[in-house]
């Protein structure tokens, strides 16, 4: 999935290609950065620039077929959760 916003605080169908494990390209704007954090499918490319566009696409192309886990997926979120309550 590529997601070349010029401006963004977030984005639904970036979580949900997230979810899914697919690779995603996303440009390095509003809370995109933060999104994709500790998730290794993404490329992350300068907003507004073609050939970094480019340059991530050729990146991503060698990505296809692989899987890759949501570090804030549901599952991971209520695991933390469990932790902490079986610690308190």
């Amino acid at each position: 999935m590529v997601f070349p916003y010029h401006r963004s605080s977030s984005s639904g169908p970036l979580h949900i290609a997230m979810s899914c494990g697919l690779p995603v390209v996303v440009t390095r704007v509003g809370g995109l950065i933060e999104a994709v954090a500790g998730y290794d499918g993404a490329i992350v490319a300068s907003p507004g620039d073609p050939a970094a566009l480019r340059d991530a696409l050729l990146k991503v192309a060698e990505l296809r077929g692989k899987q890759f886990v949501d570090p804030n997926s549901w599952e991971y979120t209520a695991a933390r959760y469990d932790e902490l309550f079986n610690a308190l």
